[in-house]
């Protein structure tokens, strides 16, 4: 099989983006457990020990202020009328059961027979919320591809929408139909009662996010920025992550949305070396060199370091002032309230959460090298080998930074083989030649994202206060038992993984 045509081997645009929802699990697991864990190590108790004979304690609870909830008990009437849950449930059932999948490289709508579905989902729509007037929320309404191979391993079939009660089954049931079911029903209650909004609200739907929104998200952004202009929008939700977290045995919930995206850049990385004959191999193939590469940028990570001005501080410090007392060690919960003002003490809290990998990702440039490709036939040395590596980018980088870390490493490498080495663009070879082969770095297509603005956070923001004082208000105002019997913080966090563009 011949891989000369790069975009038979590498997607042309980003891979879809995973589900957000679970990360809530694995933060908490993150924040929560790890500390426990790794106070128990003696060189991290002793460094403790020296953070805390600082006699200034600064309180987390300070760093983590709230705003009053909102109170929407007046609104919530329907929702809690008998016989609202079952309704509720059977409309995300409903869409649930159109099976809504997108594929990579599909083609144009009206051209490729996979979009005819969406035609129904919208009818669907249509039929279910007759009264939805203008509001504006960013949501998709397709859902990655089941491979019928796997649906014996479903406990419900994957586009059942079956509820058992409690839950609904079926792919697109929490990533992403559940929002926008959720929104719908919302805009639907308030227009029969005749609300009125003081600004205009826009609903923006996309239908192909899980593919990075080419047809969908991309235009209608574009569209709204034909009709509203650069600053015709006061505040833009996006489906973001579940704001429902961990609830301590205080009975205090932690909601976590995220106010900041890292960057994304996918790299393909080519090594070119002379053919032959398979019998009289050379010390290493194309193939082999490249996986020298590989090896060494696994072994050689990008650093994961917390910052003050990241929102996972933030968030850390609203877990270390609310976080249920078994949660972490009392003295490990000191030494993250005093790294607010100490950088020895931040030091020691970035040396006990690197341990955990989760971590690592939310606070760095993580990569992973996710498909890699060489030779066309067994007895033929391969005269080229590629790789496509995933970065997904810490909010203190930048994609130019990544770019020249990048262009160092394969540099060494390209003197060590004794191959030219260009690097987006720009020469990095060590040495002169006649080289024995070449290593090229080049973004994937034109698809390299820059870290997204971190979306402010103060109290004197206003988005922030909207925001987290209608999360407050809305879950102290449900049926929800976990949250009914304390209450519910608001911390800023940020996303692991990248919506579209």
């Amino acid at each position: 099989m011949s891989f000369t045509n790069e975009k038979a081997i590498f997607p042309p645009s980003r891979p879809p983006p995973k589900s957000r929802g679970h990360w809530n699990k694995f933060i908490a697991a993150a924040l929560l457990t790890s500390a426990a864990l790794y106070c128990y190590r003696g060189k991290v108790t002793n460094a403790i020990e020296e953070v805390l004979l600082n006699p200034f304690a600064p309180d987390s609870k300070d760093y983590c202020q709230q705003v009053d909830a909102f109170d929407a008990s007046n609104w919530t009437a329907a929702y809690d009328a008998d016989g609202f849950e079952a309704k509720a449930a059977e409309w995300l059932g409903g869409a649930v059961r159109i099976p809504t999948e997108s594929y990579d490289n599909m083609g144009p709508v009206g051209d490729d027979d996979h979009w005819v579905v969406f035609d129904k989902f919208h009818k669907y729509l249509e039929e279910q919320f007759p009264n939805v007037h203008k509001s504006l929320k960013l949501e998709k309404v397709n859902v990655v591809p089941v491979d019928p191979k796997t649906v014996d391993q479903w406990k419900q079939p994957p586009f059942s929408g079956y509820y058992d009660g409690t839950w609904v089954w079926g792919r697109g049931s929490g990533d992403d139909k559940s929002g926008l079911i959720g929104i719908l029903a919302t805009i639907e209650s308030l227009v029969q009662r005749d609300f009125k909004p003081r600004r205009t609200v826009v609903l923006s739907f996309g239908f192909d996010e899980e593919v990075s929104g080419p047809r969908g998200a991309k235009p209608l952004s574009e569209r709204i920025l034909e009709i509203y202009g650069e600053e015709g929008v006061a505040m833009i939700v996006d489906e973001g992550d579940t704001a429902g977290s961990a609830v301590t045995d205080k009975g205090v919930a932690i909601a976590r949305p995220a106010v900041g995206e890292k960057g994304y850049m996918d790299v393909v990385i080519e090594l070119k070396t002379p053919g032959g004959h398979s019998s009289v191999p050379p010390a290493h193939t194309s193939i082999g060199l490249l996986s020298q590469i590989v090896v060494d940028f696994e072994k050689h990570p990008h650093q994961a370091r917390l910052h003050r001005s990241s929102p996972m501080f933030s968030l850390l410090q609203c877990e270390a002032a609310y976080s249920a007392p078994s949660a972490m060690m009392p003295r490990f919960r000191k030494a993250i309230a005093r790294s607010i003002v100490s950088d020895k003490a931040l030091q020691l809290v970035n040396e006990v959460m690197s341990q955990d990998r989760i971590w690592r990702a939310f606070v760095g440039t993580t990569q992973a090298a996710d498909i890699i490709q060489g030779g066309v036939k067994s007895n033929a040395l391969p005269e080229q080998a590629k790789v496509l590596i995933n970065h997904r980018i810490a909010i203190e980088s930048s994609v130019a930074d990544l770019q020249k870390t990048i262009g160092k490493r394969l540099g060494y490498w390209g003197a060590q083989f004794n191959l030219s080495v260009e690097a987006f663009g720009h020469d990095v070879s060590k040495s002169e030649g006649p080289y024995y082969g070449s290593i090229n770095a080049h973004v994937n297509g034109e698809d390299a994202l820059d870290v997204a603005p971190l979306s402010p956070t103060t109290l004197d923001s206003k988005p922030w206060v909207v925001l987290s004082s209608s999360i407050r208000g809305a879950y102290r105002d449900s049926k929800m038992d976990k949250v009914a019997e304390g209450d519910i913080i608001v911390a800023p966090a940020l996303m692991s993984g990248n919506t579209g563009k």
